[in-house]
């Protein structure tokens, strides 16, 4: 298995989160994705996917192809995936107390 890691746009991940909860068919196996800690931009979250190693394989294959980098080519493909997600007034506001909570343990820590 590899991981994969891309950086989203927050109301970005929040769509490939709901579009995940629902299903993967995408994905040959289940991707396992998850937030990871300590992110630089506040307006930003970065997703891990642990994929098998043939997809990961036909994913550095096909950026090639289009000629895209890998994370763009990848960030591509999940926000195509997600693009009829619609987020709710609640997705929004959550997306906005993430980030000011972001920004607050980023102040904390510097302070």
């Amino acid at each position: 298995m590899k991981t994969v890691i891309v950086t989203l746009p927050a109301d970005a991940a929040r769509k490939i989160e709901k579009y995940f909860s629902k299903n993967v068919d995408w994905c040959k196996q289940p991707c396992n994705i998850s937030p990871m800690p300590d992110q630089p931009d506040p307006s930003k979250r970065v997703l891990s996917a642990r994929i098998s190693r043939e997809l990961y394989k036909k994913l550095q294959k096909a950026a090639r192809a289009s000629k895209e980098g890998f994370n763009d080519y990848v960030r591509m493909i999940l926000v195509s995936k997600t693009d009829h997600i619609e987020l709710t007034k609640a997705d929004y506001d959550q997306i906005l107390r993430e980030k000011q909570e972001y920004i607050a343990q980023q102040k904390k820590k510097k302070g």
